[in-house]
């Protein structure tokens, strides 16, 4: 999963492979937020009334049938 801001920068992922992110980390990082844009429809935290965050999530592994 991936955590954007209001401009859909990423502030923090998840269950991604953590060295391959952090030596490729804007370009696989990005990769990863499109692929999930296309697959789920973001979840949003609000804070105090506005939305701040949006969190992207792909299809588990687990999930796959």
């Amino acid at each position: 999963m991936i955590v954007v801001d209001e401009n859909d920068k990423i502030i923090s992922f998840n269950n991604i492979n953590p060295q391959r992110a952090l030596l490729n980390d804007s370009l696989f990082s990005q990769k990863h937020f499109r692929k999930f844009k296309k697959q789920n429809d973001p979840i949003e935290i609000v804070f105090e009334n506005a939305v701040n965050q949006r969190m992207y999530y792909g299809q588990s592994a687990t999930s796959k049938n």
